[in-house]
């Protein structure tokens, strides 16, 4: 999930700007942006190069990044709880 979150960004990026010589299978386009919509984009929380040069994120960054991470996990329990409630664990 960690390389697949920080990387899906590029490869999205890479596949919209349709190089020339370079042909991108539609399939192979629909489960990127499947993935896209599955994983999510772990890219925004890598505040390192700030961090380098001493700097402090701007607080509405952090409030965004901290209510994307919030809802994703919120998602990810609530499909969870939906799996499992169906299972006898028992």
């Amino acid at each position: 999930t960690y390389v697949i979150g920080q990387t899906i960004e590029d490869i999205v990026r890479f596949i919209e700007a349709q190089f020339k010589g370079v042909e991108i299978s539609p399939v192979i386009a629909l489960l990127t942006k499947i993935t896209m919509y599955i994983f999510p984009n772990l890219k925004p929380f890598d505040l390192k190069h700030l961090t380098i040069h001493n700097l402090f994120p701007p607080f509405t960054d952090l409030v965004i990044l901290s209510l994307y991470g919030l809802l994703y996990i919120s998602i990810m329990l609530i499909l969870a709880i939906k799996f499992f409630e169906k299972r006898d664990i028992v």
